[in-house]
């Protein structure tokens, strides 16, 4: 499988969430409503992105599109500022490394636990919660095996691009930001997550729809709503 990225342990420090933004050429008004989005963002403030921050990546020629400059610009201004940027991968950059994402201004993780007012909170995409969904977990298995992702590297950028098309195309999601099947959700294994790592309350995204779920004791699991241009982000106060 693929070798999971450590988790991040943030210190004290103000939160901007978002999720599931799906951003593609095809629709090159979203991508400059959440670069303006990011700009309006003070460098004081970590800025996380809970995965899918495009409809597919299959390599840095992604973003080389000229409909995302604006979000080269904005990620590479805020990076210069001192600004902090942590995409977790999601389903649709699963295939990103860390040095893609350090190229665009922002560090890459799969986990992160951050010390809120409330209580530890665990960040993640969420994908991993949902192994009701079997065929949508015989694919994440499969993208994240070595010979997958090798493969795929060597491949021409052209070849990537028919790839990522082939992969979106398995995917249940047959628009972007379409609201998946929330009984796919196990919240034994949220859970599981959480007691393992002390936590209180998991925030995810993936199903595109907002939830609160309780679990066992006075544990939590928010599911964020897939980004919207007009929408507020999620936000959060260090302890």
């Amino acid at each position: 499988m693929t070798r999971a990225l450590p988790d991040l342990v943030l210190p004290a420090s103000q939160l901007v969430v978002w999720t599931d933004l799906h951003l593609r050429p095809e629709v090159p008004e979203e991508i400059l409503a959440f670069a303006s989005q990011i700009d309006a963002v003070d460098s004081e403030t970590v800025l996380l992105l809970l995965g899918d921050l495009f409809d597919a990546w299959t390599g840095p020629e992604t973003v080389r599109a000229e409909e995302f400059a604006s979000l080269r610009t904005a990620l590479a201004g805020r990076a210069a500022t001192g600004g902090r940027t942590i995409l977790l991968r999601g389903n649709r950059d699963v295939l990103m490394q860390p040095s893609q994402g350090r190229a665009l201004g922002f560090e890459l993780a799969d986990r992160v636990l951050w010390n809120g007012s409330e209580g530890p909170v665990l960040f993640s995409h969420g994908d991993e919660y949902c192994l009701r969904d079997h065929p949508y977990q015989r694919l994440r298995r499969t993208l994240r095996r070595p010979s997958v992702r090798g493969l795929l590297r060597l491949l021409p950028a052209r070849a990537r691009a028919w790839a990522g098309r082939r992969l979106r195309s398995r995917s249940q999601e047959a628009v972007s930001r379409k609201p998946l099947d929330v009984l796919a959700l196990d919240l034994s294994a949220a859970q599981r997550a959480l007691a393992q790592l002390g936590a209180e309350r998991a925030v995810i995204g993936h199903l595109h729809v907002a939830a609160e779920h309780a679990l066992e004791g006075s544990r939590s699991l928010q599911v964020l709503p897939a980004w919207e241009p007009a929408q507020s982000p999620w936000t959060g106060h260090p302890a």
